[in-house]
């Protein structure tokens, strides 16, 4: 006779019925509560930052800005470059990131005012001093992209 939790074949049964102890009750909860897993794993409080409310809002922010700075990148370089004297004339490399956006920003830029609140919003929930500063470097990356829009509306650039 096979027992209880084994198959014929003597590998262990799927169909284990046996009852599971419960555990001794942990502090603020019941018996068999989750607050921290048996076996000495990770408790909930061990969530990486990322995977919380506010990581995950930090992360949303860092996507928003990320064609902000597919622009900067080439401007920043060009700029430096041509400081330099290195590079004087038009560049297929450089120039057609921003030339692009000169294009389209005036059109959709207003949409900016969505990842500034964002990001505005985010910074005030966020405790992280770090993530605190980068918010604020991405606030300034929207706001600077919402007043280029706005004097390209009034044709000041």
């Amino acid at each position: 006779m096979n027992e209880v939790g084994s198959s014929p074949d003597g590998l262990p049964d799927d169909r284990d019925t046996s009852p599971v102890p419960a555990g001794p009750p942990v502090a603020g909860g019941s018996a068999g509560s989750s607050a921290a897993p048996p076996g000495g794993g990770p408790a909930a409080h061990d969530t990486p930052w990322i995977e919380t409310p506010e990581g995950g809002r930090f992360f949303l922010n860092a996507v928003l800005v990320a064609p902000e700075f597919c622009v900067l990148v080439p401007l920043t370089v060009r700029t430096l470059l041509r400081m330099l004297g290195l590079a004087q004339e038009p560049s297929v490399f450089l120039d057609t990131i921003p030339f692009v956006a000169a294009a389209v920003l005036p059109r959709v830029g207003w949409l900016l005012v969505v990842p500034l609140a964002l990001s505005l919003r985010a910074r005030r929930h966020t405790r992280s001093v770090v993530a605190r500063r980068w918010l604020a470097v991405f606030a300034l990356s929207h706001a600077a992209f919402l007043v280029y829009t706005v004097l390209s509306a009034f044709g000041a650039v």
